[in-house]
């Protein structure tokens, strides 16, 4: 949908309150959002779409491998059954580890990570995809 049209959406509800109810997609909860008027909506939405072109999409977090154990258990919101959980390491501890893992499971709000045990403290930023 282009600008032109999200404009034409917003303008043609006038200037009654504007509240937008999102389907949700694979389970995440979606909030209901209320905006005073249809330039408040837009605004807000622009914000949104200039945050994702400079590359701000809120799909991140930090996790720290559980010691002598081969999993670890990540919980977030923002995590579905369909989410796919990328590591990037943060440390050199955690560099030397960054191909023996994979995710095992996920459910709403957590994922697995498989992963060799170690006695170290071993820390990653992980990155939400679906």
């Amino acid at each position: 949908m282009s600008t032109t049209h999200l404009f034409f959406f917003f303008r043609k509800l006038g200037s009654a309150p504007v509240v937008v109810t999102p389907k949700t997609d694979f389970g995440r909860p979606v909030p209901r959002l209320v905006y005073r008027n249809w330039e408040e909506a837009a605004m807000h939405l622009s914000r949104l779409i200039q945050n994702i072109m400079n590359g701000q999409l809120n799909n991140y977090g930090d996790v720290t491998l559980t010691l002598n154990s081969t999993t670890t258990v990540i919980s977030d919101r923002r995590l579905s059954a369909n989410s796919n959980v990328h590591l990037v390491p943060l440390d050199q501890l955690a560099a030397s580890e960054s191909v023996n893992w994979y995710q095992s499971a996920a459910g709403k709000g957590t994922a697995t990570i498989t992963h060799l045990s170690a006695g170290t403290t071993r820390t990653f930023r992980y990155l939400i995809f679906g």
